[in-house]
């Protein structure tokens, strides 16, 4: 059993250096960057697949030439054959809204003015679709029409009225897309209408259909994404009277988002305990391996998170008490709390740090 524990930590530190390493490198990949209408370079950009739309990129004409950095405002646009994907320079003000609404408090916390890369993920001959990712990691989508760029509201927040908790959505884009596309009078745009790129581009391809033109689907297939983990908290057993720290490592695969914010997590526990032999009391190691699956819920960057799976004690027999849950609160995604309760015998609170892009893929 020793033997087993040993090499799974050599595994889980050699996937954690892998992940780490693969998550924080940037790819060196061809591009165009658009000077201005006219005025192209080909070249190729330091691409980082962050979670946050840039505000300005890398690029180098040749391999072995020197890396320039372009501000968002330098240029008007860059191009990834590899991704199909262009990104185009705005200059767009976002308005951060209060999480929190009382009589007191502004609907507006704070406003920011600045100029982005932002991502256009379907382009006709009428209008575009873009969208864009704001320091919060909250996904914002942009109508280019008539040389107009808008940006469809869409933001909720939580209130109290006689005593009683609530939280309102408010979604602004339903009536700024009827009037953008009230051009065409046979579209039909629903109140249910959801804020998601799949939803946004299924009504704007019937819009152009209604137009007369056709709006060529592409299906991206979406990748899980890949974390390590490091953990730290304290542990009490039930057979044990004290309470003891506890530290580990973990390797975390995030699936695709229309599989509802699912994970699974593979984690391995260390822990000191008193151990008495022969009328002597000494200190050794204990260890956890838990294997779960699990979810987070909502939409917000503070989410509630909770999960399931079997567990391996190393100083219990491996066939008993072999079944852990636990639950906390995520802060984006990132940094969680967590109460679990190994083999359903003892208890743990821990802090643990994902590393590495925690959030997912467009649809």
């Amino acid at each position: 059993m020793k033997n087993c524990y040993q090499a799974y930590v050599v595994l889980l530190v050699f996937f954690f250096c892998y992940c780490y390493k693969a998550q924080a490198q940037s790819e060196l990949i061809p591009a165009r960057i658009v000077k201005a209408p006219g005025d192209t370079i080909n070249g190729y950009i330091n691409f980082y697949d962050t979670d946050r739309s840039p505000n300005e990129v890398e690029f180098k004409a040749e391999l072995g030439a020197t890396m320039h950095t372009y501000q968002a405002n330098e240029v008007h646009s860059f191009y990834l054959p590899s991704k199909g994907s262009w990104y185009f320079s705005k200059n767009i003000y976002l308005n951060y809204y209060s999480e929190i609404l009382t009589e007191n408090t502004n609907r507006i916390a704070r406003s920011v003015s600045s100029t982005f890369f932002l991502h256009e993920i379907q382009k006709g001959n009428l209008l575009s679709l873009l969208m864009l990712v704001d320091e919060e990691r909250k996904t914002r989508y942009f109508i280019q029409k008539d040389s107009v760029l808008s940006e469809l509201i869409n933001y909720d927040y939580s209130t109290s009225r006689d005593g009683n908790s609530y939280t309102v959505e408010v979604k602004q884009y339903i009536n700024q897309l009827k009037s953008l596309l009230n051009d065409c009078e046979s579209l039909e745009i629903r109140n249910s209408l959801s804020y998601t790129e799949s939803a946004l581009k299924q009504l704007l391809t019937k819009y152009h259909g209604c137009k007369g033109e056709t709006i060529k689907q592409e299906t991206k297939a979406e990748k899980p994404i890949y974390n390590a983990v490091i953990n730290s908290g304290i542990f009490r057993r039930t057979t044990l009277d004290y309470l003891t720290p506890t530290v580990g490592i973990g390797f975390k695969v995030v699936l695709p988002r229309h599989f509802f914010n699912r994970y699974f997590l593979i984690q391995l526990d260390q822990y000191r305990y008193k151990n008495q032999e022969k009328g002597s009391e000494h200190r050794a190691n204990g260890y956890h391996l838990s294997a779960l699956a699990g979810s987070y819920f909502g939409k917000s960057k503070i989410q509630p998170f909770a999960h399931a799976g079997f567990h391996w004690p190393s100083i219990d027999s491996p066939m008993t008490k072999s079944y852990t849950v636990g639950a906390g609160v995520s802060y984006a995604k990132r940094i969680n709390f967590e109460i679990r309760f190994p083999s359903l015998a003892g208890v743990m609170a821990a802090l643990n740090v994902t590393f590495g892009n925690t959030s997912a893929k467009t649809k």
